[in-house]
């Protein structure tokens, strides 16, 4: 079996990160809950908008909430499960999930 290089797990960790924010609402948070600092997880998160050439995050001082395309990102990568870290480039027309073990993200509290 062949061992992930370097350059997959930084994906692997953008794309963990990414899920963090927008389940969370923020970076300090999902930060905290990956044991990471802060300012590591916008740059994973950075990597990742770059890597599929669209922003994903509205980014405030204290928060952060997924755009359209971020939310799109973020259902087709929860439809995809537990491993959610799918190598299909970014659909625009991504699917939505709505299954009963979906985390729900902090945008679709109330």
């Amino acid at each position: 079996m062949r061992r992930p290089g370097r350059a997959e797990m930084d994906k692997l960790t953008s794309i963990k990160a990414f899920t963090r924010v927008v389940q969370h609402g923020s970076f300090a948070a999902a930060a905290r809950e990956l044991r990471l600092s802060r300012s590591a997880v916008s740059k994973y998160v950075i990597d990742l908008e770059q890597a599929l050439g669209v922003q994903l995050l509205v980014r405030t001082t204290r928060s952060a909430s997924p755009t359209d395309a971020g939310r799109t990102d973020y259902r087709r990568r929860c439809a995809l499960g537990p491993s959610g870290y799918g190598a299909r480039p970014f659909d625009p027309a991504g699917a939505g999930y709505s299954g009963p073990d979906a985390k729900r993200p902090h945008y679709q509290q109330q």
